[in-house]
């Protein structure tokens, strides 16, 4: 469903990046770019379609909502992610040929990708243990109450919705926060000593704030992005779209069911 601060800070992103991608000028990338943004488009259909449909069939039946209204946001969120991917792999793909860090692995040349992929596998990992001890510190210092974690206090595990969850991420957030935010981070603090860590906590710091738009911060969010960053800005997109989604499958799915039953 739109969330009017979400939409907020990707129009924002998306007027930025679109005046980036004037002023840097080069190749367009059209075939690869209109792939990746239907790849996206597929991707977040395929999600909201079929792994979330059944919490949207609940909602209609419990807080009688016409099922109009879900199927509309199905095609809303494929056309927003479509949209998104779009825009956000043009930009990046021109500050990569610009010289700047980042973008696509298969663009870097001689490029194992195997070595991205296990890159992208270890940083989903480390996400999820890193995420997993910052909730339980924050929540032993009384940050909050109870633990965010799937499964803590014996609710059913959602097997599909993490694995749609985890596959949509490939071409779905990883796009917002890394084509997106970081490359364009990094490209406007080129020539400031430490942009590429400041980009990396500025892209972290934004999809912390779009995941939990004016509410409490639990920095969550804000870890595992910047791993993934860490990630994007070493091996590229490639190896960040697999460190998010393994760590969606091991957060939302298979340490719950492994630890947490």
């Amino acid at each position: 469903m739109i969330n009017p601060a979400q939409a907020a800070i990707e129009l924002v992103l998306l007027a930025v990046a679109l005046v980036v991608a004037r002023s840097v000028g080069g190749a367009g990338h059209r075939r690869f770019v209109l792939a990746f943004a239907a790849a996206a488009a597929l991707a977040n259909l395929g999600f909201y379609g079929i792994a979330v449909w059944p919490l949207y069939l609940e909602a209609a039946a419990t807080q009688g909502i016409d099922l109009g209204v879900f199927r509309a946001a199905v095609v809303f969120e494929t056309l927003r992610w479509g949209v998104l991917a779009l825009v956000l792999s043009r930009v990046a793909l021109k500050l990569q040929d610009a010289g700047l860090p980042g973008g696509f692995a298969w663009r870097r040349g001689k490029t194992a990708m195997g070595r991205v992929v296990a890159a992208g596998v270890l940083a989903g990992v480390v996400t999820t243990g890193a995420m997993f001890g910052l909730s339980l510190i924050q929540q032993r210092l009384g940050y909050f109450d109870k633990l965010p974690w799937p499964g803590a206090y014996g609710e059913p595990i959602d097997v599909s919705f993490a694995i749609g969850a985890g596959l949509r991420n490939l071409v779905g957030e990883e796009a917002f926060a890394r084509l997106g935010a970081q490359s364009i981070a990094l490209y406007l603090l080129r020539n400031v000593r430490g942009g590429a860590i400041l980009s990396i906590a500025a892209s972290a710091l934004i999809f912390e704030l779009w995941h939990n738009p004016f509410e409490r911060p639990l920095f969550l969010n804000f870890t595992g992005s910047a791993i993934f960053g860490w990630a994007y800005h070493r091996h590229g997109y490639e190896a960040a779209a697999v460190a998010h989604c393994v760590a969606d499958w091991l957060l939302l799915a298979a340490v719950p069911l492994l630890f947490l039953r």
